[in-house]
């Protein structure tokens, strides 16, 4: 896994990067052959399916939807017509959509196309993509977003939150509700998360974040590495062979994994059970920790500026710190557990 202070001067700048590419990511690529307003009230469903093109939507004020579609290419008209590209009206939304004929990649493979939404902040949007991708400025309501190979960027989103990948990344700047993510080898990096919870599964995908405020925080990956700088809430977090890292963390932790590393620096923890097969578990918290602590590794070291009593053993530890408290279990096999003073 990259090193922590890496990701941090990453996740740290993250805001600054995306506010950056807005003058280019977020805007038009190639030639206008596409320009239509639509009436569109703040709060209505927008619909948006395509094969590979880039999909960008941008905040706009009024009651009002402006479809553009820019193209790069030959025979732009052409390639165009072959698009299928529709625009209709469903309920009290908008669906915009594309569907190429059999011929298109005969003799159009050079040609690709844009598509550029600007509406109302509010609005509940569905995405459909199998390789373009998906830019999302500023949400506020229902989204709900599925990308074979495409990658999600998005500056900031509020409400329910649901994306899933094959192998496209998700990056983000704040997001805020229920957040729902899952990939098979995508990677997903955010700046910060804020609402009730967040959950993660992916096989072989990343998951980064900087500050993460949940009432509750699942993420599982099977080769995956999992790194958050400051996490705030009970979270439960499982990988196979990558590595799980918690720089700040404050709630009840459940932690497993088979070869990866364990590491957590618990600011206020409650309950905390962490298993790893070969991997090593390091754990740091507050010279004045009040807690049980039921260790079992290869090796077990407990930091002397702890007021421990209890039984120490080579390959064990069971007893108090602070006169106890909430209960830190820990077990690995052949890896090594250490309790340190942050």
């Amino acid at each position: 896994m990259a090193s922590f202070t890496t990701f941090l001067l990453r996740t740290g700048s993250l805001f600054a990067f995306v506010i950056l590419l807005y003058p280019t990511c977020y805007g038009q690529s190639g030639d206008s052959v596409f320009d239509q307003t639509y009436a569109f009230d703040p709060g209505d469903d927008l619909s948006v399916s395509t094969s590979s093109s880039d999909i960008i939507l941008r905040p706009g004020a009024g009651n009002e939807a402006r479809v553009e579609v820019f193209g790069k290419g030959r025979n732009l008209e052409e390639a165009f017509q072959r698009l299928n590209f529709r625009v209709e009206r469903e309920g009290g939304g908008l669906v915009v959509k594309t569907e190429r004929d059999g011929g298109w990649f005969r003799g159009h493979n050079g040609t690709s196309f844009d598509i550029v939404i600007t509406a109302p902040a509010s609005l509940n949007l569905s995405v459909a993509t199998s390789s373009g991708d998906v830019q999302i400025q500023q949400l506020e309501g229902d989204l709900s977003i599925a990308t074979s190979s495409g990658d999600i960027m998005i500056g900031s989103a509020r409400g329910p939150i649901s994306m899933a990948t094959s192998s496209g990344d998700v990056e983000a700047d704040r997001l805020e509700g229920v957040v729902e993510f899952s990939t098979s080898s995508g990677d997903f990096e955010v700046d910060a998360i804020r609402g009730a919870q967040v959950s993660f599964a992916s096989s072989s995908g990343d998951f980064q974040a900087g500050q993460v405020d949940v009432d509750r925080f699942e993420a599982s990956s099977s080769s995956g590495d999992i790194a958050v700088r400051s996490l705030v809430g009970d979270a439960e977090v499982s990988t196979s062979s990558g590595d799980i890292e918690l720089r700040e963390f404050e709630g009840a932790l459940s932690a497993s994994t088979s070869s990866g590393d364990v590491h957590a620096g618990l600011v206020k923890p409650g309950a905390v059970d962490v298993s790893t097969g070969s991997g090593e578990v390091r754990l740091s918290a507050p010279a004045a920790l009040a807690a049980n602590l039921d260790f079992r590794g290869g090796s077990i070291r407990i930091g002397r500026d702890f007021a421990f009593v209890g039984d120490v053993e080579r390959r064990s530890v069971e007893g108090q710190v602070g006169g106890g408290g909430p209960l830190m279990k820990v077990r690995t096999g052949s890896g090594s557990v250490s309790l340190s003073v942050r």
